[in-house]
């Protein structure tokens, strides 16, 4: 009788490590890995990323009525120009810096905001010296409905989401053909030939 007893306690163990096996091997199929310090793999939470192929990085002028950003193509450099309401909004220097950039996911534990290609980003993140800031990124429409993710930012449009300056939610910057100037006080010269944009950004997704 013992015997038997014994039995069958010893299947429900088996039977319960087995389940739990099975269990961690479908949910670790659920993740992606990578290689991580001396080799170890380390499993990520990944954030959604289209098929088709990813953006070329952003080149050229983008213009605001705050602020300029300009990058050389090579998707990590950029050098900003905002003025002081703008440069305090988002906890970055005021006038002409140079920094670096990363467009990024939201946040996804336990990693945090991981690097991802710009057209469904929800983060632009700019580091200034010694400044960071992770500055949420998308598009408000005109009845201030924010919206962020797939599509959102594009190639000739990247908008602040979270910034609300002269009574306007959102800050859009838009790629222009022309040179405006800040000094940290304020916008001092538009040159003629730009194509920037003041009835603000539509929605494309």
């Amino acid at each position: 009788m013992e015997g038997k007893q014994l039995n069958r306690k010893c299947c429900k163990v088996l039977l319960s490590v087995t389940l739990s096996s099975v269990l961690l091997i479908a949910l670790s199929g659920c993740m992606k890995s990578k290689p991580g310090v001396l080799g170890e793999y380390i499993d990520y939470n990944y954030p959604y990323e289209p098929d088709s192929p990813a953006p070329a990085p952003h080149k050229g002028y983008f213009a605001s009525e705050h602020g300029t950003m300009s990058f050389n193509g090579d998707g990590e450099s950029v050098t900003i120009d905002f003025d002081k309401p703008l440069a305090a909004a988002v906890g970055l220097p005021a006038g002409e810096q140079k920094a670096t950039y990363a467009f990024k996911s939201g946040d996804l534990p336990p990693h945090g905001k991981i690097p991802i290609r710009y057209d469904v980003a929800m983060y632009l993140s700019i580091t200034a010296g010694s400044q960071y800031a992770d500055i949420a990124v998308g598009i408000v429409s005109e009845d201030g409905i924010k919206s962020t993710g797939t599509n959102c930012t594009t190639e000739d449009r990247i908008t602040f989401i979270d910034v609300e300056l002269d009574g306007k939610a959102g800050v859009n910057f838009l790629k222009s053909t022309k040179t405006i100037k800040y000094t940290g006080q304020g916008r001092q010269k538009q040159q003629r030939g730009s194509n920037f944009d003041r009835r603000g950004c539509r929605r494309t997704g």
